[in-house]
């Protein structure tokens, strides 16, 4: 009798290896090989981080920002404007460090690499500001940090520059859903601790009568050393 293991049919697979070289370094080749391969990881990356294997779609994407890279940007990129004065190719490779690095902080958010994640984030932020995914990851990312308040704001940021975005809508909504329940939570349990209650909160209508009484008499003596005393400074 012949098992499952036996019945199932065996494949080989033969690999052969073309050619292959070895790559001088990063900044010693050409800009537009440069780019290529850079741009061919991040797309590789793209791939694995599909299959829901974010270590290796991290992997592909920081050999591809190593790539995706030029000492003009260094050089001549002080503020993020400064960026469309570099030579057209040169945008273009930066356009595709930028994508890199965003993706790759979202496999980096996948794996929980928090740090690693807000330092892929400001990465882009630092060439564009107003990247509406960094920003939104940013937010999660300091969220996951704790780091509720810069969270709210970067939000509200978003959801500012960009009124079409619903997830951000949401996110922020959610948080301060939770930081009002959090707050009232927090206030409820202090007044259990120092034994106040709703009733004791709030004075009795006698005493609040007594209360208006006193300040109605206070104020009908001060109204009579007034009149006094401005009475005899007209004297003078």
């Amino acid at each position: 009798t012949l098992s499952l293991h036996d019945a199932l049919p065996i494949f080989y697979i033969k690999v052969e290896l073309v050619s292959s070289r070895l790559l001088p370094a990063v900044p010693d080749i050409d800009l537009v090989e440069r780019a290529s391969i850079g741009n061919e990881k991040r797309l590789r990356g793209n791939t694995w981080y599909s299959r829901g294997e974010h270590s290796q779609a991290v992997q592909c994407y920081r050999k591809a920002v190593e790539y995706l890279d030029d000492e003009s940007i260094d050089n001549e990129v002080e503020v993020p404007v400064d960026r469309f004065m570099l030579a057209p190719e040169i945008q273009e490779l930066l356009i595709n460090r930028v994508k890199a690095y965003n993706n790759m902080a979202q496999a980096q958010m996948k794996l929980s690499a928090w740090d690693s994640a807000l330092a892929s984030v400001k990465q882009v932020l630092k060439i564009e500001p107003n990247n509406e995914k960094a920003l939104f990851r940013k937010a999660k990312i300091l969220q996951h940090k704790y780091r509720t308040e810069e969270a709210i704001g970067i939000l509200r940021r978003v959801t500012r520059l960009y009124p079409a975005n619903k997830q951000a809508q949401g996110e922020l909504s959610l948080i301060l859903t939770k930081e009002r329940k959090g707050r009232a939570k927090e206030q409820a349990m202090s007044r259990k601790m120092l034994g106040i209650t709703e009733s004791s909160a709030k004075p009795s209508s006698s005493f609040s009568q007594q209360t208006k009484l006193i300040v109605a008499c206070l104020g009908g003596i001060g109204a009579l050393v007034g009149a006094v005393v401005a009475d005899r400074k007209s004297v003078v």
